[in-house]
């Protein structure tokens, strides 16, 4: 099983108790692979959940996206966002080949059941699986001009990685 962040050195925090939740309630039924899209992570804070992780006899692998806005290949605004939002975008850039579907979560989601319930979801043909925001208001729906279309929760995504690379 594949879990996908991307975060940056201020979110290492939020990034520990995510994964202390995510094998606190996992069966154990597969191995998890935390792929963490690392923007500024320092060494010691890498080393650190590194030890975290194999004390949970799971996996953990850092990529260094430093230059992920090189590859986006476009500028952007994000609205007072941390760039490093976006770098989900680039998923199927930077994870290697044989990774055919993966889990992006937010770092600082906490998880409360079994993450597998969510791996073992049938897409159904669809590229992503994901979920509207229930708490985007009329205000907020109309500044993005959605024109009556849902918004939803980029946070927690299921992604046929498979699929994505061929589209």
């Amino acid at each position: 099983m594949n879990l996908l962040y991307t975060v940056d050195n201020n979110f290492v925090p939020q990034l520990a108790a995510n994964i202390c939740s995510v094998v606190s309630n996992h069966s154990g039924i597969q191995d998890i692979t935390f792929h963490v899209f690392s923007n500024g992570i320092t060494e010691d804070n890498q080393h650190l959940l590194q030890e975290m992780v194999a004390k949970y006899n799971q996996n953990l692998a850092f990529y260094d996206i430093s230059n992920f806005k090189d590859a986006l290949g476009f500028d952007f605004d994000t609205s007072g966002w941390n760039e490093i939002v976006l770098a989900r975008l680039l998923m199927a850039h930077f994870l290697p080949n044989e990774i055919e579907r993966v889990i992006y979560l937010d770092g600082d989601t906490i998880v409360l059941g079994d993450i597998a319930l969510l791996w073992n979801q049938d897409l159904k043909g669809c590229v992503v699986g994901m979920v509207p925001e229930p708490t985007v208001g009329p205000s907020r729906l109309n500044d993005l001009d959605l024109n009556g279309c849902l918004y939803h929760n980029a946070g927690v995504l299921l992604v046929d990685l498979k699929q994505w690379r061929s589209t």
